[in-house]
């Protein structure tokens, strides 16, 4: 093979791999938090909403996890945790749902006391008011447990009452 034919390859190579991270930056990223079926449909058709956030419920097995339904409470308020699993674990409400181009599918969101979001195990960006803000670095969940703060509602806010004298 010709030795211009290899460099002009491998620039070709670099410049495909550059383009895609290019692609893909967070800057780019037009991923949106959704507090509701309603407010999606603000931007999306109702019907394409509500897939998405059937498609998001169905993955709350991911939600954060705690051993108690006192430790999740101290993350995300009073009243915001519910019994998951046979482990006798408790997680979070789904407070709303990411949805844009660079995710594969919808991700449930749980917004903790501090306006952190979190999504698929891991620390996603802020929520302040009305807007998301996505974080450039993903995180792990914090182990750490925050100072007390305000209570927020969410999709399971009513529902958390039924929770709870079931068995929460």
């Amino acid at each position: 093979m010709h030795p211009l034919a290899v460099i002009l390859g491998g620039v070709a190579t670099i410049a495909l791999i550059g383009g895609g991270i290019w692609l893909f930056s967070p800057s780019d990223d037009d991923t949106k938090l959704y507090k509701d079926v309603a407010a999606c449909s603000q931007d999306h058709p109702a019907d394409e909403c509500q897939k998405a956030f059937d498609a998001a419920k169905a993955q709350e097995d991911k939600a954060p996890k705690f051993s108690s339904s006192q430790s999740c409470e101290q993350v995300y308020g009073p009243g915001q945790c519910v019994p998951r699993g046979s482990d006798g674990g408790f997680s979070p409400f789904m407070t709303g749902f990411l949805l844009g181009h660079i995710l594969s599918s919808p991700q449930p969101a749980y917004i903790d006391r501090e306006s952190r979001v979190y999504s698929g195990g891991g620390y996603v960006g802020s929520y302040s008011g009305r807007s998301y803000s996505p974080s450039t670095t993903p995180s792990a969940p914090r182990s750490a447990v925050p100072p007390a703060v305000s209570a927020r509602g969410g999709f399971g806010s009513t529902a958390g009452h039924a929770a709870e004298s079931a068995g929460g």
